[in-house]
């Protein structure tokens, strides 16, 4: 379908999904967020051979999504640059 597509619309489209993972992942982060703090402030503990703060594995997820908001909005910003290079994908030919 993408292949089909001319280049403005395919511009468009490339902007309208990197929009759409950019506030997916935000809110993934926000609510992520709250949970990593609960679990340090309740002092939650994973009991297995050794005892691991349960907040500490679970600091990488908000971590990650936040790093992932940016890229996605800083792709939104290159493709809807008037002067940006046109979208490639390895799925189009």
């Amino acid at each position: 379908i993408v292949g089909r597509m001319n280049k403005a619309t395919r511009r468009r489209v490339e902007v309208a999904t990197s929009l759409a993972g950019a506030v997916v992942c935000a809110v993934y982060a926000w609510s992520t967020t709250f949970s990593v703090i609960e679990f340090y402030t309740r002092g939650l503990m994973i009991v297995r051979q050794w005892e691991i703060p349960q907040y500490l594995p679970h600091v990488a997820i908000p971590i990650g999504a936040t790093f992932l908001t940016i890229e996605f909005l800083r792709r939104a910003t290159r493709f809807a640059s008037p002067n940006a290079a046109p979208p490639t994908s390895p799925l189009v030919g």
